[in-house]
């Protein structure tokens, strides 16, 4: 009987050390969780952002949104400006450019031959020049030399002191059409390089995205160590701002800034941007006041 006892006394506690073990356990990893989360949050938070600026004013004729860029933007932030806005008015876009106040200033050319004849026009007003190869029914064939053309672009943002951000399609960037070293062609001469994978968070898990962002990143970096790469969201696909938060709040880890791309001039747009800029950088402002 007294052994019955001494039996029942032990196992009672050991099932409670089991339980106080594993209620420290639960603590443990709930703060970790939790640390873990805010650390990637700030990350997040201290990484560039760029998006276009276009050349729509207002009913007041203000540059709405770059007059939101000036209000946001830090020095290593980054506004783009598109080659079409620069070809259908380039007076127009000139004057949008020069309401910049702060952070970088992008002028976006699809084809070398534009931004050869064009670069002397923008050159004083601008901080660098982007290069987007895609691969659609207009494309030119530009991208049927990926690190050919690169190179070349690479040349006329060094010979006038700009800096080079590359940009592939996601048919490309995949290795989809000829060359299946498109990133590192690509990024090898580049300061800079976006990678976009949007349609990614439409048919796939998140982890799945994060990871493909990942060995994208990696692709892009072992071309060129010395690179930064900047991963682009699109406010244009049917993915909730929520989401897109989450992947970028993932891969901040490996990411070096963000590049979100929106049609200037569509009201929704620009409040989603407002939207996903103050779930990024944590800002207590309501989209409307900013």
């Amino acid at each position: 009987m007294k052994n019955q006892f001494i039996i029942i006394i032990r196992t009672i506690a050991l099932i409670f050390a089991c339980t106080v073990f594993w209620n420290i356990f639960c603590i443990i990893k709930i703060a970790y969780a939790v640390d873990q989360s805010l650390s990637r949050s700030n990350q997040l938070a201290s990484l560039p952002i760029g998006f276009l600026g276009g050349t729509r004013t207002d009913s007041q004729g203000r540059y709405a949104l770059i007059e939101y860029f000036n209000q946001i933007a830090r020095d290593d932030d980054m506004i783009y400006f598109t080659e079409a806005s620069l070809l259908q008015d380039k007076q127009k876009h000139l004057e949008a450019i020069a309401q910049v106040k702060k952070g970088k200033i992008i002028q976006a050319f699809s084809s070398l031959q534009t931004a050869k004849r064009e670069i002397d026009s923008v050159k004083g007003a601008i901080d660098g020049i982007s290069y987007d190869l895609e691969l659609w029914q207009k494309s030119n064939a530009e991208w049927q030399d990926i690190e050919g053309a690169s190179r070349k672009m690479s040349e006329i943002a060094r010979s006038n002191n700009l800096l080079y951000l590359g940009h592939l399609g996601i048919k490309l960037s995949l290795g989809k059409k000829k060359d299946p070293l498109g990133i590192e062609h690509m990024a090898k001469y580049t300061d800079y390089y976006s990678a976009a994978i949007y349609p990614c968070l439409e048919k796939y898990c998140m982890d799945e995205c994060v990871e493909l962002m990942r060995s994208m990143v990696e692709r892009a970096k072992k071309a060129n160590p010395k690179i930064k790469v900047l991963v682009a969201v699109s406010l244009e696909k049917n993915i909730p701002l929520e989401q897109q938060y989450e992947f970028l709040r993932e891969c901040s880890g490996f990411i070096d800034g963000i590049g979100i791309f929106l049609y200037p001039g569509r009201s929704d747009s620009e409040e989603k941007l407002k939207r996903l800029i103050k779930l990024i950088r944590g800002y207590e402002q309501s989209a409307s006041e900013l």
